[in-house]
């Protein structure tokens, strides 16, 4: 399965004056992936500008705590700590980008970049991105609890429950192409894995009306989509839509013999792939890293 990846360019900059002489660092890049697909790599840029100014050091941090340090006058040049999911490539790894291999769920979190001149000034300057690690389910919702017909007066009561993933899936109901009414839904608590893995289950409750049936037919259809949290207008995450699944019930209809005619249910099994419905952002808006002024 193939997931798209996308790159953030976001984050709070930082620069020390450098003496009389104005600023003495420029970012001319600075990108960490949006999501990374649990057992990918994932490769970070900070790629600078020292104008003039001599580096003393490139640390790169993550919540906190230094995982990986380049400092061009010392031997080694190039070090690595342990943190907890991280694991990096010291082949692949510079200066200027850093590469993680084989990223886990706990590779996620906030990531900072820091640049530092030598002496006497330590001019500095620090980016931040924040950096999650997905599980994108393959298999698409599952719908149970319903009946093989539904009438006009019946209760329908069924759920969708999602495969594993992280984050976890929000699901929606939709009735004949139109989004249940809150009312409707009965929301149950989410399920963690020993993996840590998220599966959430919707509930839909209501008693059927002849105005559910519009041209003898009531659809019931179920949609799971996984949405990142965000923090800043910068940091927001487009959504990934997953698989669907639909469930078409016809009206039984009384034939002269006094018995029930289109009995079983139609099932629709959406087939969009995860590759064609991942949504990337506005290409008007970029994901580069702009100069700060």
């Amino acid at each position: 399965m193939r997931v798209t990846m996308l790159t953030l360019t976001c984050g709070l900059l930082v620069l020390l004056l450098s003496g009389q002489d104005g600023w003495a660092l420029r970012m001319k890049k600075f990108e960490v992936p949006l999501h990374v697909h649990r057992g990918e790599d994932a490769t970070l840029h900070c790629e600078y500008d020292m104008e003039g100014a001599q580096l003393y050091s490139i640390k790169w941090y993550r919540n906190g705590r230094e995982f990986y340090r380049y400092v061009p006058t010392e031997v080694p040049v190039r070090q690595t700590f342990n943190v907890s999911g991280i694991k990096v490539d010291m082949e692949a790894s510079t200066g200027q980008v850093v590469v993680l291999k084989n990223v886990v769920l706990s590779t996620s979190g906030w990531y900072k970049c820091e640049v530092l001149a030598e002496a006497p000034d330590f001019d500095t300057m620090v980016k931040y991105a924040i950096l999650a690690v997905i599980e994108i389910p393959e298999e698409k919702p599952v719908m149970l609890g319903g009946k093989e017909r539904y009438r006009p007066g019946d209760i329908v009561r069924l759920n969708c429950t999602s495969a594993y993933s992280k984050p976890a899936a929000l699901l929606t109901w939709f009735i004949n192409g139109k989004e249940a009414p809150e009312k409707y839904l009965i929301r149950y608590k989410t399920n963690l894995n020993s993996d840590f893995l998220e599966q959430s289950t919707l509930g839909l409750h209501f008693q059927a009306t002849h105005d559910h049936f519009p041209n003898n037919i009531m659809s019931l259809r179920c949609t799971a989509i996984i949405t990142f949290y965000k923090t800043t207008e910068a940091t927001r995450r487009p959504p990934l839509s997953l698989l669907s699944r639909e469930h078409t019930y016809d009206l039984p209809v009384i034939s002269e013999e006094g018995q029930d005619e289109l009995v079983q249910p139609q099932i629709d099994e959406l087939t969009t792939s995860i590759d064609d419905v991942i949504q990337t952002e506005d290409p008007g808006h970029g994901n580069e890293n702009e100069e700060e002024n």
